[in-house]
């Protein structure tokens, strides 16, 4: 329904399967598909809001529109629990246990391809709490749309191109 353009049954049709999770990871599941479809049909500031509204079922949020300022914040909390480790130490993190953790940042994770359009540094700021969540938490799939963006400002903004690239 959503693809098709019909908004009034995909609305519909996501709050009747939102009603029928059964776990509150399952209704991560719900919200992440729900973003991909506003996403891919065009609708990237609705897709934006409805995972706004996901991460509050993990008691996580997410600026409209984080500034340098906020980013800057982000990052340096990233930092710090970054601290000196190497990434084959990154990669020997444990596996992110908790399935509510998992989907909260696969649902950071679906923002993304979004927020790139519409507010790149929503789009960071997500990256740099995907990573955020990894680093305390353990590794996860999504875990890596974290740690990629982190290298590419690492480099990028802060002319640390050897550490960006590792």
């Amino acid at each position: 329904a959503s693809i098709a353009g019909d908004r009034e049954l995909s609305a519909g049709l996501f709050h009747e399967v939102l009603r029928r999770a059964r776990t509150t990871a399952e209704m991560g599941d719900v919200y992440y598909t729900k973003v991909l479809l506003d996403t891919a049909s065009g609708h990237a500031p609705a897709a934006i809001e409805m995972g706004r509204s996901g991460l509050r079922l993990f008691g996580e949020s997410l600026p409209r529109s984080p500034g340098p300022l906020r980013l800057l914040l982000e990052f340096g909390l990233v930092r710090t629990l970054l601290g000196r480790r190497t990434p084959p130490q990154l990669y020997g993190l444990p596996a992110m246990g908790a399935s509510e953790r998992v989907a909260s940042i696969r649902l950071l994770m679906s923002i993304c391809p979004a927020a790139y359009f519409q507010n790149p540094d929503l789009m960071s700021f997500a990256a740099l709490r995907i990573m955020r969540i990894s680093l305390k938490h353990g590794n996860a799939s999504p875990s890596a749309c974290g740690y990629v963006p982190y290298g590419l400002v690492t480099g990028a903004v802060f002319h640390d191109y050897a550490r960006g690239h590792q």
